[in-house]
């Protein structure tokens, strides 16, 4: 959760007498409405006694209810959080900005709305995974190179440039063998060899890893 205030930045005032005249309650309203809306959550983390609160996943809605005095209104408003609660992290949510209003009653009058917008950003919490399928090329000796990927799949739910590496090593032993690769001009990515591994740096979007890793070329050095 996030506050949607981050602690302050809500004043409210009446210009009638703040002793004799309470807020009776407030609502605070996600007013964009998405295929995620029923996920998001609204909570106050501090709640004077007396008071109540109530989120309506239907309306996006959350009512505070209860006469208090505009300072403890205040502070309550600016304690709200906003969350949107995915079952795993393989979910993600819809990259939207949410447009959230405020409104308060003193038992004779609403006030007008203030608005406010929560950003809404992917985070960089789910494994990436590839698939290759191999390239039914034979190495012959004396040939030039052998291809070594025929298609390859990376996946990752998260969004952007999140690929920071790919390895491509040999197992074998063979002293000869030297792998290379071409470097896609318009990506961020660069070669680095590592003892029996060509390494990937990024970050890097999972296609343009893919672009590259297609271009990986098998060698052998013969030594005359």
């Amino acid at each position: 959760p996030v506050l949607l205030l981050n602690g302050t930045g809500l004043y409210i005032s009446d210009l009638d007498h703040p002793a004799l005249f309470n807020i009776s309650f407030a609502d605070v309203v996600i007013e964009t409405h998405l295929s995620d809306s029923s996920l998001t959550f609204l909570n106050a983390t501090t709640l004077f006694d007396g008071l109540t609160q109530i989120y309506d996943p239907a309306t996006n809605t959350l009512r505070i209810s209860g006469d208090a005095t505009i300072g403890d209104y205040t502070k309550i408003l600016q304690s709200i959080t906003f969350s949107i609660n995915l079952s795993t992290p393989e979910e993600e949510p819809v990259l939207t900005d949410r447009r959230v209003s405020v409104t308060v009653f003193d038992g004779s009058f609403f006030s007008d709305p203030v608005y406010l917008v929560v950003g809404i950003s992917d985070a960089n919490d789910n494994p990436p995974k590839i698939l290759i399928s191999p390239s039914p090329e034979i190495f012959v000796e004396g040939n030039v190179s052998k291809k070594l990927l025929d298609d390859v799949f990376i996946m990752d739910n998260d969004l952007g440039l999140n690929i920071s590496l790919a390895q491509i090593c040999i197992d074998s032993q063979l002293t000869n063998s030297i792998i290379n690769v071409t470097i896609i001009s318009s990506s961020n990515i660069q070669r680095q060899y590592s003892g029996r591994c060509l390494n990937l740096l990024g970050p890097s979007t999972p296609d343009d890893f893919r672009q590259t890793l297609l271009t990986i070329r098998y060698f052998t050095v013969v030594n005359i």
